[in-house]
């Protein structure tokens, strides 16, 4: 969720805003975030810090004077560090490893004793925190080079290799063109005629023959 969301849900539909200041807190994660705590009277003799939003009422922790701090679980345990002076009415709590589950609003509630009941207090302040779970890390220019260079290079062996591809596929098809010529063809007119000059007498001869013969027959009773 983003930090404005929490700030607008806080002033326009947080009922727990009557007590105390708010005190906004933004951290990234796997920080560390420190909360202190103070009680509006002295000589409480417990404290507890609590979640009141995203988890409402979830107990984080419980300190009893005089004893060791109660965690809800191991893994807080680990990660929450506690300071306090009950008698001074000052609690310090300090944690680490921060998730973006930890996101909440955080109060301390001060237990006094009373006739006939207990009663808790609120502490003076509470505690928005905001937690982002996406921590930026530094560009490393190197490696962009790198990357650039192997992009480029592999885009020129590309390239080369196209152009190798068409130079090649070019001159096959030229050679191609070249073996394979067609003869010219023999015109239809010359065949014919040289047919002719070789089957049948010249017209010249033809005439002289027809004449001879047209001579004979004119004078068929002439003395041989």
């Amino acid at each position: 969720m983003e930090a404005w969301h929490l700030v607008v849900w806080l002033m326009i539909g947080s009922p727990v805003l009557v007590h105390g200041e708010v005190k906004y807190l933004s951290q990234k994660g796997n920080d560390s975030v420190a909360l202190a705590c103070s009680s509006p009277e002295s000589n409480p003799y417990g404290v507890y810090l609590r979640r009141k939003w995203l988890q409402p009422d979830a107990e984080v922790l419980f300190i009893h004077k005089d004893a060791q701090p109660k965690f809800r679980s191991r893994t807080d345990q680990n990660r929450i560090q506690v300071v306090e002076n009950l008698g001074s009415g000052q609690l310090d709590v300090t944690i680490s490893h921060l998730q973006g589950s930890d996101t909440d609003l955080y109060v301390c509630e001060f237990m006094f004793e009373s006739i006939p009941t207990d009663r808790k207090e609120p502490g003076r302040d509470q505690f928005l925190l905001y937690v982002a779970d996406h921590v930026e890390t530094p560009c490393n220019c190197s490696d962009y080079r790198t990357l650039l260079y192997i992009i480029s290079g592999a885009v020129g062996l590309l390239l080369l290799i196209i152009v190798g591809l068409t130079v090649t596929s070019c001159s096959t098809q030229s050679k191609v063109r070249n073996g394979s010529k067609p003869q010219p063809a023999v015109p239809i007119y010359e065949e014919m005629t040289g047919l002719k000059s070789g089957n049948h007498k010249p017209l010249g001869d033809l005439g002289r023959f027809g004449e001879s013969e047209h001579l004979h027959n004119e004078n068929p009773y002439s003395t041989p």
